[in-house]
């Protein structure tokens, strides 16, 4: 007896697979099926829709502010004021403005208005300084509604692709020009905040400072000495050194260290 071929299978449970991926498109799905629930009167049932919404989903800012809107809106369709409030203290954070939507209740876009004032808005600054063997790059984060999932922080060198790590702290070794910036993402991966961007990155920028020799009638034995100006000192050093200029000033800068560690928050 022969068996069949599980190619045909394997193709299968790939498809499968794909199909329950959190694409953009399906998140969209999720709470646009959230806000007919509410139309059902299904208020727990458009918030655990909107529960299923997870940080691979790739929502868009707009998206994410939709969301937010939505829980508001079923928390207040259960009665459950307090909980009504934080989700509007969360949109707080990330606009200035009710978005229009002429479906929200006159009470929750007044609960917004009082609150709007008094919410700090979520941000994210990025430093780099040089440590032994590279650059340290770190983010310091400002969430104080709880909204931040995680920081991303994009490097690269001259000439190579980006680089991502999921972290608020990075080391990234070797000298030369480095490129960098940071994200702060909330639900659904939604972009929340950011220092730098792809299209306009920060800049650690590494310049080669080479002494000069002395003319030949001053030489000595000891021949010419490469020499670095430090700290109002001429201190020998017997080599060529690389010193880093940063560009992007004014980001605050955390202490040194050498390991991975989460965003600084505030």
């Amino acid at each position: 007896m022969r068996f069949a071929s599980p190619q045909p299978r394997l193709a299968l449970l790939f498809v499968t697979g794909a199909l329950l991926l959190p694409t953009p498109a399906r998140a969209h799905d999720r709470i646009d099926a959230a806000r007919a629930a509410l139309d059902r009167a299904d208020f727990a049932g458009a918030l655990a829709l909107l529960d299923e919404v997870d940080d691979g989903a790739q929502l868009t800012r707009s998206e994410l502010v939709e969301l937010l809107v939505t829980r508001a809106l079923a928390e207040h369709s259960l009665g459950h004021r307090d909980a009504m409030l934080a989700e509007l203290r969360r949109l707080a954070s990330v606009v200035d403005r009710f978005p229009a939507d002429e479906s929200i209740p006159p009470a929750i876009r007044s609960a917004f208005a009082e609150l709007a004032d008094q919410v700090d808005r979520v941000s994210v600054e990025a430093s780099a300084r040089h440590v032994a063997g590279g650059v340290r790059v770190i983010a310091r984060l400002t969430d104080p509604e709880d909204l931040v999932r995680g920081v991303r922080i994009y490097t690269r060198r001259a000439g190579a692709d980006w680089s991502r790590a999921d972290v608020g702290e990075l080391s990234v070794p070797g000298g030369g020009r480095l490129e960098y910036y940071v994200e702060a993402r909330s639900v659904g991966g939604a972009v929340v905040a950011h220092a730098g961007a792809a299209e306009e990155p920060l800049v650690v920028e590494a310049t080669l400072l080479v002494a000069a020799t002395r003319d030949d009638e001053e030489t000595t034995d000891d021949g010419w000495i490469p020499w670095v100006i430090a700290g109002g000192a001429a201190v020998v050093v017997g080599a060529v050194i690389l010193v880093l200029a940063f560009v992007a000033p004014g980001f605050a800068v955390s202490e040194p260290g050498t390991r991975f560690a989460p965003p600084v928050v505030e």
